[in-house]
């Protein structure tokens, strides 16, 4: 189960609340399982996002495994999807650096997103994957999605005849080294019924800036949301503990 964080709130997290979120997500060790991860993550963004799966705009990016690399990165995404309201990060999972750079995994998913888009069956409204620049002197890599919800109403989806012969071209190209890891996709992308659950990031407490100083004090977090809770409200957000009246 993956844990999400809306990068409205990214300011308010802590190094300690990221390093959790490292260490929480899933270590993988085959680009078969990274593939798993990242689809299985995709497929599941509508349940937690409130739309369709066509309605979902992801970006894929690769960050060093230290709580300030993932930072940046993400506030890297937040700038890219413009700040909107809907845009939400996770950590889709972590890996040795030594297999996304040997076995060139970010080179695999870009041919993987160019085939699906050539063919206008990609399963949500866009996908764009990249790297993180050069790359980092950490043993561990983390790959993070920030996804958004699209503005408008849902485009219509491919048909299961459409996605039946993007598959079937797949799998025939033979231009992908690792064959297995693109079987295991091509059966993903039939399937986006299969998904992972996600739920939201809710560390026992969130930082928030004491008045006008540079310190951090410590605030309880509502019992329901991932919003600070209000002080007299009983461990609720305001909004919640309106509810609860």
């Amino acid at each position: 189960m993956a844990k999400v964080v809306p990068l409205a709130k990214l300011d308010s997290l802590s190094n300690e609340s990221l390093e959790q979120l490292l260490t929480e997500a899933p270590q993988v060790s085959s680009l078969r399982e990274a593939v798993d991860s990242v689809m299985r993550a995709i497929h599941g963004l509508p349940d937690i996002m409130g739309c369709e799966l066509s309605q979902v705009e992801v970006y894929l990016g690769r960050a060093a495994a230290k709580p300030p690399r993932l930072r940046q990165r993400w506030e890297d995404g937040r700038f890219r999807f413009e700040e909107w309201r809907s845009t939400i990060a996770m950590v889709t999972f972590r890996t040795r650096k030594s297999l996304i750079r040997t076995e060139k995994w970010e080179l695999t998913a870009q041919r993987f997103i160019r085939f699906l888009e050539k063919r206008r069956v990609l399963c949500c409204a866009n996908v764009a994957a990249g790297g993180a620049g050069r790359w980092s002197d950490t043993r561990e890599t983390a790959i993070y999605l920030v996804a958004r919800k699209r503005r408008g109403r849902p485009t219509f989806e491919p048909t299961d005849e459409e996605r039946k012969r993007a598959v079937g071209d797949l799998v025939d190209q033979g231009c992908f080294e690792d064959a297995e890891a693109m079987r295991e996709a091509s059966q993903l992308f039939m399937h986006p019924e299969e998904r992972a659950e996600h739920e939201w990031f809710s560390p026992k407490t969130l930082p928030h800036r004491n008045g006008n100083s540079e310190s951090f004090e410590e605030v309880p977090q509502c019992k329901v949301c991932h919003h600070p809770a209000t002080p007299g409200n009983y461990g609720f957000c305001g909004y919640h503990r309106r509810l609860k009246r």
